[in-house]
């Protein structure tokens, strides 16, 4: 088989995986073997899709990974405020982000990524965060965890404040680039400006008003980073109506050929 160069979150699954409408159709140790079946060899994995964090449940999850051969980018941690202002609070937040650095490091996950802030950007909050990725980043790499964040919530609302982080953090962070966190018109733009400093993308199909995937908007994103610098991996989200498979191999047609790091 001949495995594609992007990933995918699992975000997308999340109808499979949820419970809320029922018993889950599969489990998190099946998706490796799923994605694989579907050519995929690389995914990231939402915080709460992990919801056995003891060590033989981590353990299971980490051989399921193995098995297939599929890379765990990121466990992307949807959790938290590292820019809150009050002291003990965002000493509780950065201890639960740092939990997650320790369950990414078991499973074998090559990163994290970390929200800078819901804050609104000022040159103390961007400051505040960059420290704290700071030191993050640092905790990481002990343990072999990479670390990035990403163009969401208010402290990273502008293409202005995502490159004062980047600039505060020297280098120690990287970055994820979201389609759908900044809205249209201005997105096509933003994301032009930072599209040079990311590494991987939420490529994530803006939907029509029957869930759908909306292909103009889907394209020009693309054109947008790719016609800018970027050169990293599309990491697919879909969360529209339909056949999740069928969706996922529309958006791979519309991705350019090669865009990917191996």
């Amino acid at each position: 088989m001949t495995y594609k160069e992007s990933a995918v979150s699992t975000w997308t699954l999340h109808k499979l995986l949820s419970s809320d409408s029922g018993d889950p159709q599969i489990t998190l140790y099946d998706v490796p073997a799923l994605l694989s079946l579907h050519g995929y060899k690389a995914l990231e994995i939402c915080h709460f899709h992990i919801t056995s964090t003891d060590l033989p449940s981590l353990r299971l999850l980490r051989v399921a990974l193995e098995s297939e051969g599929m890379r765990l980018i990121n466990i992307l941690i949807d959790t938290g405020d590292i820019s809150v202002a009050d002291p003990e609070l965002r000493a509780k937040e950065i201890a639960d982000v740092r939990d997650w650095i320790d369950i990414a490091s078991a499973v074998g996950a090559e990163g994290v990524r970390v929200i800078a802030g819901r804050q609104t950007a000022s040159p103390a909050t961007l400051a505040e965060s960059a420290a704290t990725l700071h030191d993050l980043a640092v905790y990481g790499a002990e343990r072999n965890v990479a670390i990035c964040t990403e163009n969401w919530y208010g402290l990273l609302d502008t293409p202005q404040d995502v490159l004062e982080l980047l600039r505060l953090t020297e280098g120690n962070i990287g970055l994820k680039l979201d389609f759908g966190n900044w809205p249209a018109p201005r997105k096509f733009d933003d994301l032009a400006e930072i599209a040079p400093y990311a590494s991987t993308t939420h490529s994530k199909p803006a939907l029509t008003s029957d869930g759908q995937i909306d292909h103009e908007d889907f394209l020009r994103c693309l054109k947008a980073i790719n016609s800018n610098g970027f050169s990293g991996r599309h990491v697919l989200v879909y969360d529209g109506s339909g056949d999740v498979w069928i969706a996922l191999a529309e958006l791979e047609s519309m991705l350019p050929p090669h865009s990917s790091k191996p």
